[in-house]
């Protein structure tokens, strides 16, 4: 049996390959018990432990994949975690398809996508075209708002420079009435610094 044949034979096994649900998983909602996954069944009275019909089915070994598929993409090339660009050379396209780490952030993203289509890699969990741009598209994006939110600061500073002189203007021209009032005021305070 080659690798073609074994992950047709998965494909198969997986297609009739029940949900192996835990027991009472229904009754506890989205609680602990459905979150955990699988649990063997240990209860005295437990109807799934004594494989009662009706009671759900338990995993055994039928179920399995043949060895071959086992760890294998549906691709059948085994998927290897890159963090770094320098991690591809390291990788064989016949045999091996990239996964790239949560971790890894937007433009290392890039710089790995970019050489992984240069060398004719596969990538299992992206579309590397797609992805990069959407990415780029992304970039331009954002830094024309910054630019946009740039220009307004600088037009709103304007305003205000400018709102200022003309109130500073507005100071500096008093009416009569308050001339008078300051003369009079000028006037009381040099009267009553002699006493």
């Amino acid at each position: 049996m080659n690798v073609s044949e074994a992950l047709k034979l998965r494909r198969a096994i997986k297609a009739r390959k029940p949900h192996f649900r835990m027991s009472k998983s229904d009754k506890h909602g989205r609680g602990e018990i459905r979150d955990k996954g699988w649990r063997k069944p240990r209860g005295r009275h437990s109807k799934l432990r004594r494989k009662l019909k009706g009671h759900g089915r338990r995993p055994a070994a039928g179920f399995g994949s043949p060895r071959l598929a086992r760890g294998r993409d549906r691709n059948g090339l085994i998927p290897v975690i890159v963090k770094n660009p320098d991690k591809l050379s390291l990788i064989d396209p016949k045999s091996q398809s990239i996964v790239i780490a949560a971790s890894v952030g937007a433009k290392k993203r890039i710089e790995i996508l970019k050489r992984a289509i240069k060398d004719k890699i596969q990538a299992s969990n992206i579309a590397p075209k797609a992805f990069m741009d959407g990415l780029v598209k992304g970039f331009e994006e954002r830094k024309g708002a910054g630019q946009q939110r740039k220009k307004e600061k600088e037009e709103k500073k304007a305003e205000e420079k400018k709102k200022k002189t003309i109130e500073e203007k507005v100071k500096g021209e008093q009416s009569p009435d308050e001339k008078r009032m300051a003369e009079i005021e000028e006037q009381n305070r040099v009267l009553t610094r002699g006493e």
